[in-house]
């Protein structure tokens, strides 16, 4: 039996892979830090332009199959014409070292076709330990892979090749997958990576989420590659992507959301990003709109679907979170059988910064239990 202590739970894993959630005594308070970081972001509204496409937003509200038909990626084309990097924008060399850096590009289908080229640019960095750029057009089928997805206004590929670099050192293989509308793939003219409309916002989700499919998908296409163990990981908003992406894909995956939840409703109506929200843009479209737009994330809840194998699926939170409350993480590891909690001292803003080893931690073992 596997159990970790929490913020006031005990989540445990028995012998028959069940998780379950023994006591919830009431959460502490949200860490200074998280509180901090809430002001911060305040000062700059996310969602100024109001709601966007409305008929598009009420569209994917409704659409009981949004990630059903994750258009094909062309991975082998593009692992053909990958362009070698000789270090990752924003990193010191020496935090990739000995590994190979290759960006993949090709043309996404999971962009709406209105938004401009850079935009349905869709591009990955891919790194591989102890082989020189010119070998990293294929792929070694029995070493495992994770693709990592970006956190809410992470742009480029720094961070995640940051944390991640270790493992690859120690024989993993990572895809780091780069927004629509983030970094490279930024709008015309787009200021930052704070999006102006909802529509945006969920449209990106969306997207992110069909690609990370595609690519999935497109590995097990490759040639020997059926059997070649497959994993996510995510933070916060990557987090929850992640978690989409594993409930719409047909095989078991190595699984690590961190700081995420059952639903981000609560994300934007009440945590500490809740502050950044322009709600008085968004009221003097529609009255209803805090209600309108707490439906449309909890329409989000309702695709994710417990993992093809719970066991392989390892939560990681802080006790303090003040961006995800540790109430969503709960909801998410109850309804989802055999995964297991991580929950460490800190908030939100530390747990894949000051815990990164934690985090690598999470992702060996995820990869071990998909190997059992």
């Amino acid at each position: 039996m596997e159990s970790s202590t929490l913020y006031g739970t005990v989540s445990q894993r028995d012998e028959l892979g069940q998780t379950s959630v023994l006591s919830a005594p009431p959460p502490l308070a949200m860490h200074w830090a998280d509180r901090a970081t809430g002001r911060v972001l305040a000062r700059t509204k996310m969602f100024d332009a109001g709601f966007g496409d409305v008929s598009a937003l009420e569209r994917m509200r409704d659409d009981h199959e949004l990630f059903g038909a994750a258009p094909d990626v062309p991975l082998e084309a593009a692992l053909a014409h990958a362009v070698s990097l000789p270090q990752v924008p924003g990193l010191r060399p020496r935090a990739t070292e000995g590994i190979a850096l290759r960006e993949l590009s090709w043309h996404s289908e999971a962009v709406d076709p209105r938004f401009e080229a850079p935009v349905r640019r869709a591009r990955a960095l891919l790194l591989v330990g102890g082989r020189s750029p010119a070998n990293t057009t294929t792929l070694d089928p029995s070493t495992p892979l994770c693709i990592a997805m970006a956190a809410s206004g992470e742009e480029g590929y720094a961070r995640r090749a940051k944390v991640l670099a270790p493992l690859v050192r120690a024989g993993l293989d990572a895809l780091v997958l780069e927004n629509p509308f983030y970094g490279a793939r930024r709008r015309p003219g787009q200021r930052s990576a704070r999006l102006p409309t909802v529509y945006e916002q969920f449209h990106m989700n969306h997207a992110s989420v069909l690609e990370a499919l595609g690519l999935l998908r497109g590995l097990r296409a490759l040639p020997g590659m059926a059997n070649k163990p497959l994993g996510l990981l995510g933070y916060s908003m990557g987090g929850f992507m992640v978690c989409l992406a594993a409930s719409a894909f047909e095989s078991p995956l190595a699984l690590v959301p961190v700081a995420a939840g059952r639903s981000p409703r609560s994300v934007y109506l009440d945590g500490a990003l809740s502050w950044a929200v322009d709600f008085r843009s968004l009221e003097r479209e529609r009255a209803d709109a805090r209600v309108f737009l707490g439906d449309l994330f909890e329409s989000t809840a309702r695709h994710l679907r417990p993992p093809v194998d719970g066991s392989s699926v390892v939560l990681t939170a802080a006790e303090r979170d003040g961006f995800v409350f540790p109430g969503e993480t709960d909801q998410l590891l109850r309804e989802w059988p055999g995964a297991s909690l991580r929950r460490y001292r800190g908030g939100h803003t530390h747990v894949f910064t000051a815990f990164d080893g934690h985090v690598r931690r999470a992702v060996r073992d995820a990869f071990a239990e998909l190997a059992c």
